[in-house]
């Protein structure tokens, strides 16, 4: 009985120290880009208003061309 138990802990040592002890991160973009914003904000509200703009566009989607248009030659 003792044998059963000891290898009960064996196996639960083994699982635990096979699994990785940090979490994986998440990516969380923008936290640092956000304090900047508040002091393009106050400071400069030109640059502010141009990364809303950048922002922006990079979250549009481009159409697509339609059947009819021609590739650039």
């Amino acid at each position: 009985m003792e044998y059963l138990l000891a290898l009960g802990v064996l196996v639960v040592v083994f699982w635990l120290m096979s699994r990785p002890w940090k979490p994986k991160k998440k990516y969380i973009g923008g936290s640092s880009a956000d304090v900047f914003g508040v002091f393009n904000e106050i400071f400069n509200p030109a640059a502010k208003n141009a990364s809303e703009v950048i922002q922006e566009q990079s979250r549009q989607i481009k159409p697509k061309p339609s059947p009819e248009d021609k590739p650039n030659t």
